[in-house]
């Protein structure tokens, strides 16, 4: 799931050489940000540097910002429970301990968060995501206990359901997408970060089209951002920025453009500050 820097440039008129990275609900097929870098160098090697395009990844010693050194990868929840992180042939876990013995562990998988605050963590269990217990605090360098866990409990069992993560990957297909809290998914089409396709829709037809056609110099088969009126754009920023809203479509369906409170609604009274 990590990025991937293919060597195609504007010239390159071989169409089987684009893969789908991701085939979205409604058809429209996902073509990796990566296609963008070889017409859109700057303005996609100055995305890697946000919050947005950080906000996850696959979980490495490089990517999670806690520290697995001896002297501080551990949290002592309660008497007699603690976890450690810790490196076991080359893979990231983390262990749950009771009055010294181990009783349960889980790889770190994905990484969520850019660390500007802190991050958590996702572990695969087949084919279902679920949170790992302890979490990062960027500020105060620590791991901490995931927000709602039970200092008192070993629980690695919180599902990773898809409207949290439709505001950390730019795709995730759900195995049930009608069902708005099962958290199994196809773990081929996945696509972390959020990227160009984030906010420009899937491209695949878009970067397709102009391998083919070199000479085009107008953007075909792609959403005009300056052609949205100012609700759009609202809208695509607040399926994310305007507080907790609750499902009335599958997560991932929205597509800038689209009128928001077709597919989520507030899960607040928007015209009262006090219940933001």
């Amino acid at each position: 799931l990590g990025l991937t820097f293919l060597d195609w440039s504007c010239q390159r008129t071989d169409p089987a050489a684009l893969p789908v990275v991701a085939e979205h609900y409604n058809g429209s097929r996902y073509a990796g940000s990566e296609t963008c870098l070889s017409c859109h160098a700057e303005v996609w090697s100055d995305h890697l540097r946000t919050a947005h395009h950080q906000t996850s990844a696959p979980a490495s010693e490089e990517n999670i910002d806690g520290s697995f050194a001896p002297d501080s990868n551990e949290v002592r929840v309660s008497d007699g429970i603690f976890y450690r992180m810790m490196k076991e042939d080359d893979v990231l876990y983390q262990t749950a301990y009771v009055d010294g013995h181990a009783m349960r562990k889980a790889p770190f998988d994905i990484v969520i968060g850019s660390g500007t605050k802190g991050q958590t963590y996702l572990y695969w269990s087949e084919e279902e995501l679920r949170q790992l217990p302890i979490s990062y605090q960027t500020a105060g360098d620590q791991w901490i206990l995931s927000p709602g866990y039970r200092d008192n409990e070993i629980d690695f069992n919180r599902a990773a359901i898809p409207t949290c993560l439709s505001c950390h990957m730019t795709f995730t297909k759900s195995q049930e997408p009608e069902n708005f809290f099962k958290n199994t998914y196809d773990r081929g089409q996945i696509i972390l970060g959020l990227d160009c396709e984030s906010c420009h829709g899937p491209s695949w037809e878009h970067a397709n089209f102009h391998l083919q056609h070199p000479e085009e110099k107008e953007a075909q088969n792609m959403l005009a951002i300056t052609s949205l009126d100012r609700q759009q754009r609202l809208d695509a920023c607040a399926k994310c920025h305007s507080g907790l809203r609750n499902p009335k479509k599958a997560p991932f369906s929205f597509m800038t453009g689209d009128t928001l409170d077709n597919y989520s609604v507030a899960g607040y009274s928007p015209t009262r500050t006090e219940t933001l």
